[in-house]
C-alpha cells in the first residue's frame, strides 16, 4: 500500500489572504510588474501612484527604490 499524499489547494478561493500593503510608485512614467513570488501583474501610472500589493511581493518591490510602502 502507497502513502496517500494531500492535494495542493490550487483555487485561488482556497488560498491565504495575506492582506495588502499599499505602495506609492515614484517613478516619472507607468509601470507594469510582475510580482515575484504571486505572479500577479501590478499596474502604477503617475496619476494613480498608490496601489495595493500583496505583501509576500511587497519587499522586492520595496528594495528596487521605486516604490514606498504608505503607512
Amino acid at each position: 500500500m502507497g502513502c496517500v499524499q494531500p492535494q495542493v489547494a490550487s483555487n485561488r478561493a482556497q488560498m491565504i489572504d495575506f492582506g495588502a500593503v499599499k505602495l506609492f510608485y515614484r517613478g516619472n512614467g507607468s509601470a507594469q510588474i510582475r510580482g515575484r513570488v504571486t505572479g500577479q501583474i501590478y499596474q502604477f501610472a503617475r496619476h494613480r501612484p498608490v496601489q495595493p500589493v500583496d505583501p509576500r511581493d511587497a519587499v522586492a518591490l520595496i528594495h528596487t527604490r521605486l516604490f514606498t510602502p504608505v503607512l
